[in-house]
């Protein structure tokens, strides 16, 4: 509940993080009443605003005299709240979240230095190199590792289709013109934003991204867990169906060639032809994607404080 609650309130407009009580008497001064001076012992505290975004950030002592302790192990629960502008007031949304911060998430296995699954594609104008490297502690911490080499230097993608097609299908694109290697749906609303929809922030989760160009080649590197909410799956055991596609140039827009094959990495690959022929509802060549910029792909007297890590 919000009433007995400790808060930490940040406002952009005064540049300060203060440390609050909640209070019921709202006709006077409030939903919130600052602490006594003596209880103001927030460290490292900083707020900035740009580009439309604000950044809060303090470091507090866990346990303080008169005030709720916060458990280095075991279940906590936190409130949080946000404004409708800067001027302090009633909050625009809020909710409530328990935390452990001892129950942190393992971290994902990492690829091999060599990718030992080799499937040539376009007639061999694209290598694809994979290796799926299974997570001993989690199923859904598992990873499927890729490296795409195309001989052209174009943006290059690869799609996750259990029907083949490219409607339903999870792309992920290697654009050079923006450095960038992003989740993507695709959409049949060709008229507004190309063959390809960006993913949303929370779902751009892909690791070890990179693209390059190089006498004429263009390598896509990128990592992926297998299983993913609101995302085709990939079967470490058993048959996929998977896309690829190359463009005409860095440009984002209508690939110049793309096919479809099936792959079981317990097996050998099983490619198919490449498909130049583009449908008859299809954009025109280089239907720019517009994309522009990449998605930002996110603790009495007392001794002296302990350091915040960077």
């Amino acid at each position: 509940m919000m009433y007995g609650a400790n808060f930490v309130l940040a406002n952009a407009g005064y540049d300060s993080v203060q440390k609050y009580n909640s209070t019921l008497d709202v006709t006077k001064q409030g939903p919130f009443a600052p602490m006594e001076d003596d209880h103001q012992t927030l460290m490292n505290t900083k707020v900035t605003q740009e580009d439309g975004k604000t950044v809060v950030s303090f470091s507090k002592y866990l346990k303080e005299e008169g005030e709720n302790n916060i458990l280095a192990e075991g279940e906590n629960t936190f409130l949080w709240a946000v404004g409708s502008s800067n001027a302090p007031g009633y909050h625009a949304a809020r909710g409530e979240f328990t935390l452990d911060f001892t129950a942190t998430a393992p971290a994902p296995p990492d690829c091999p230095s060599e990718l030992t699954q080799v499937t040539p594609l376009n007639n061999g104008a694209l290598t694809l190199y994979t290796e799926v490297v299974v997570s001993p502690t989690s199923d859904s911490e598992s990873i499927l590792c890729v490296r795409l080499e195309s001989d052209s230097e174009s943006w290059v993608g690869f799609g996750i289709s259990p029907t083949g097609l490219m409607f339903g299908a999870n792309s992920i694109l290697g654009l050079p013109e923006y450095g960038s290697v992003m989740k993507f749906n695709s959409t049949l609303d060709v008229t507004k934003q190309g063959p390809f929809a960006p993913m949303e922030d929370d779902h751009q989760t892909l690791m070890n991204t990179k693209v390059t160009q190089e006498d004429g080649k263009t390598v896509v590197s990128f990592s992926k867990y297998l299983k993913e909410e609101g995302e085709n799956n990939i079967l470490a055991e058993g048959e996929n169906t998977f896309l690829w596609a190359v463009g005409s140039s860095n440009a984002p827009g209508y690939h110049a060639a793309r096919g479809e094959f099936t792959l079981d990495f317990k097996k050998a690959p099983a490619p198919t032809p490449p498909t130049t022929s583009a449908p008859t509802s299809a954009p025109t060549p280089e239907t720019p994607i517009p994309i522009t910029s990449a998605p930002t792909l996110p603790s009495g007297s007392k001794g002296a404080a302990l350091d915040c890590p960077s």
